[in-house]
């Protein structure tokens, strides 16, 4: 967790973001926290986490940010690392006492798809996209340099997902910020709703935060989490 009261050091941050920081500030004990004056609490959920990586304009909170996100339960009190590695063995203990080679092998026996095939698969995705993947990165960095003036920039693992919405701002003219206004909860959830029903002919349920969904021989075979709307 990370409180901020000078709201220079999170330039950058929609409004939204900033709204949200405010309330988990409030929360923490500081109930005069606004989106506006702050302070402002930012955790390592993961909103906040792609918030603070595609729109702080600091770099440093950034990389903090990055680190910190990708240092989760590796270290002190929180470290599972053992339990990692516990369940790794158990996993190649069971396959082999089962006959097969390694767990992912194991696994496969469930699968519509082999073990080889999906190896083959990744295999050659990664070979078909490498080169635009390569590509795309160098579009970025120039881009990047460009706007920053610095030559010689060379961007980490924290600048590129900033720098690549600036790019896509520039290029579409149109910031994530604005389409907020254009997708309102009840109108997503309708939609959601129009898509369920192509695909799996659902009923809803209009009175209740968990929405079940049905096929046409009302057998739930899912349910979704949201708020209650209307047809």
């Amino acid at each position: 967790k990370l409180l901020v009261t000078n709201k220079s050091e999170l330039d950058g941050l929609e409004e939204t973001t900033l709204a949200v920081a405010a309330e988990k500030a409030k929360d923490a004990g500081h109930p005069s926290a606004t989106a506006e004056s702050g302070p402002w609490l930012l955790t390592l959920d993961y909103n906040t986490y792609v918030a603070v990586l595609s729109f702080a304009k600091n770099r440093d909170l950034r990389k903090n940010f990055y680190i910190a996100y990708r240092s989760i339960a590796s270290s002190g009190k929180s470290d599972n690392t053992g339990i990692i590695n516990q369940i790794l063995a158990l996993r190649k203990e069971l396959a082999v006492i089962l006959g097969y080679k390694n767990y992912a092998e194991e696994k496969f026996t469930y699968k519509m798809a082999t073990f080889n095939s999906a190896s083959s698969l990744m295999e050659q995705l990664i070979n078909d996209s490498r080169a635009v993947a390569v590509e795309e990165n160098a579009q970025v960095t120039q881009f990047a340099r460009n706007v920053s003036e610095d030559k010689g920039l060379e961007l980490k693992w924290w600048d590129i997902a900033y720098w690549s919405e600036r790019q896509k701002e520039h290029l579409f003219h149109i910031k994530q910020e604005r389409l907020r206004e254009y997708l309102p909860l009840p109108l997503v959830i309708k939609g959601l709703f129009q898509v369920s029903m192509l695909v799996l002919g659902p009923a809803k349920h209009n009175k209740v935060v968990i929405l079940c969904i049905a096929n046409t021989h009302t057998l739930q075979v899912a349910s979704l989490l949201g708020a209650s709307c209307h047809q």
